[in-house]
């Protein structure tokens, strides 16, 4: 499909692709992963389907999706606009909000919030890690958690 092939061809060195596709059709597959990926995108967050899996894996190129389906989107779906604002999972995601990604899922910061919900992450994870170091020590955990009770972010 053309829309999909302009969509990879778009991307943006860094770039995450977010795509509002359907249910029980792939939004995505493993050759617009290869492609987007040839551009210079990171990963990509679908909600709807994908499909190909195993060759976006191949790629180490990531995908988070609310399903996975074998169903090609190809004559079931279209492309209504590329890096404008969509819907994923309820929530309204323009171009240029960042996108947070992992193993325990995904988060979108609207990008005028970036700057501060980064400064604000960055000291809850210092603070996390300053724990952690501190847990490696021989203070009883008592005492530890009463140490580090109320420091740092939350």
């Amino acid at each position: 499909d053309m829309g999909e092939i302009e969509g990879a061809n778009q991307a943006d060195p860094g770039d995450v692709l977010v795509i509002q596709g359907l249910a029980g059709v792939s939004a995505m597959g493993g050759l617009m992963s290869a492609m987007a990926k040839r551009q210079g995108a990171i990963g990509a967050v679908v909600d709807g389907g994908i499909r190909d899996l195993g060759r976006a894996r191949s790629l180490d190129f990531p995908i988070w999706s609310s399903e996975v389906t074998p169903v090609t989107g190809k004559w079931r779906s279209e492309v209504v606009e590329i890096n404008g604002a969509v819907s994923i999972a309820g929530l309204v995601v323009r171009p240029g909000d960042l996108v947070v990604a992992d193993e325990t899922g995904v988060a979108f910061v609207p990008a005028e919030l970036a700057p501060d919900v980064v400064e604000r992450v960055e000291a809850i994870a210092a603070a996390e890690d300053g724990y952690v170091a501190a847990l490696a020590g021989d203070l009883p955990l008592p005492e530890l958690i009463k140490a580090h009770r109320g420091k740092g972010p939350q």
